[in-house]
């Protein structure tokens, strides 16, 4: 529909403006969840999740007075993400396996600042400390599991090897291998050498040797307690 023409050349064409698409309102749960992951993940990442544009996340968290001071993983927050005790995580920090400082003050202490680069990197370097089953379902549990590493136990399960020549074969430097304690974990990126330098009658009876060692620490433990078939008369 159009009117006369503007004796200026001006043009009075009714014209129909298209409707402005406005992004649907922010629900409380998407509001807990940006005020929770907000400065601890990556602007995209976190837009990805909400389903939101970049601009959309900043102006909310703007709106919200958030700021990225605590950009970045507490040791608190870094412990339940690997439902474990955040005093461990200090002790991490403390004995230089992972990267962390001294941040912004919550009361009279100051909290520990980790990024998700130095977090990434203790995965790689120092997997055997992290229980990759005992971890919340997330991202971080599947970036773990790429990363996992394994006990001499699951090690014979997966490859056939002994735990005996694998454990030697870390003393000699042919694989890479790290102590927690007295047990001795490998990383899954050696796991195709070793599954390569089994014997292959062991890898095809591998169910039937643990089955034989079972028996055996029962036998064992048996005969130390008194019990069963090693029991004394009365």
């Amino acid at each position: 529909m159009s009117s006369k023409a503007h004796p200026l050349g001006f043009c009075t064409c009714k014209k129909v403006l298209p409707v402005w698409n406005r992004s649907r309102h922010w629900s409380a749960d998407e509001v807990s969840y940006l005020e929770e992951w907000y400065g601890r993940m990556p602007d995209d990442r976190l837009a990805e999740k909400l389903g939101r544009p970049v601009l959309g996340i900043r102006l909310k968290a703007k709106r919200l007075r958030l700021r990225k001071r605590n950009t970045g993983l507490t040791a608190t927050r870094v412990a339940r993400i690997f439902a474990i005790d955040p005093k461990a995580v200090v002790r991490w920090i403390e004995d230089g396996l992972l990267r962390g400082r001294r941040s912004y003050a919550v009361g009279p202490n100051r909290t520990w600042h980790i990024t998700e680069e130095a977090l990434e990197e203790f995965m790689r370097r120092h997997g055997q400390y992290i229980d990759v089953d005992r971890m919340p379902e997330g991202w971080w549990r599947d970036i773990a599991q790429q990363h996992r590493w394994y006990s001499l136990v699951d090690i014979e399960w997966l490859t056939g090897e002994s735990p005996h020549r694998v454990r030697k074969a870390v003393r000699a430097g042919t694989y890479r291998g790290a102590f927690r304690g007295p047990h001795l974990y490998v990383p899954a990126e050696e796991l195709p050498r070793i599954r390569n330098a089994a014997d292959p009658w062991r890898r095809e009876h591998v169910s039937i040797l643990l089955r034989e060692r079972e028996e055996r620490l029962k036998r064992r433990r048996d005969k130390r307690k008194g019990i069963g078939r090693y029991r004394q008369a009365a």
